[in-house]
């Protein structure tokens, strides 16, 4: 599956809409692949079973569940949710009087990753956000993967604190929008 030129990746070839009930195996797919990565990279093991097809169904109407293509091949995932997830301490993010947003999922085709399509779905998230009425943006992402920490400055998020979730440490970060 191989849409990429050899040469830098073109962001105006990339397309963003909201996943449909008919993308369920694309989507698991992208899921599956970017667990699959994570534990071979990074030995994170449990990331990626929750996110089944009955699951991304349940949320289809509460979430925008997103699906990114490049040339027509999907390429990446993420969710904007306006839930907050009921591990996060909200004492730890900046008080706002806005609803706020969560980005979730965020999975990136191996092959994809390293030339900003997860930037490129970080900003479309907080246009997403923006154009609903949040003031902000949390996400969490794993404190032992320092391509996160580079991810999360260069997307404009700001840490807010660790937690651990499913024995891992995770940073909680915000971005104000």
């Amino acid at each position: 599956m191989s849409a990429k030129s050899d040469s830098v990746l073109n962001h105006a070839n990339l397309s963003l809409h909201r996943a449909r009930v008919t993308d369920f195996g694309v989507l698991q797919a992208l899921l599956d692949d970017s667990a699959a990565t994570l534990r071979v990279r990074y030995g994170i093991g449990p990331w990626g079973i929750a996110t089944t097809a009955r699951q991304m169904e349940r949320n289809m109407t509460r979430h925008h569940i997103m699906l990114v293509h490049y040339l027509g091949v999907a390429v990446a995932t993420f969710t904007f949710a306006p839930t907050t997830p009921s591990w996060y301490p909200t004492n730890v993010f900046t008080p706002t009087a806005k609803p706020v947003g969560y980005l979730t999922n965020l999975s990136v085709l191996p092959s994809f990753q390293g030339q900003g399509v997860g930037l490129w779905c970080a900003g479309k998230a907080a246009e997403l956000g923006h154009t609903l009425g949040y003031g902000a943006i949390r996400c969490d992402l794993y404190a032992d993967i320092k391509p996160s920490h580079h991810f999360a400055h260069n997307a404009g998020y700001t840490w807010c604190g660790d937690i651990t979730f499913a024995s891992h440490v995770r940073m909680l970060c915000e971005k104000l929008i």
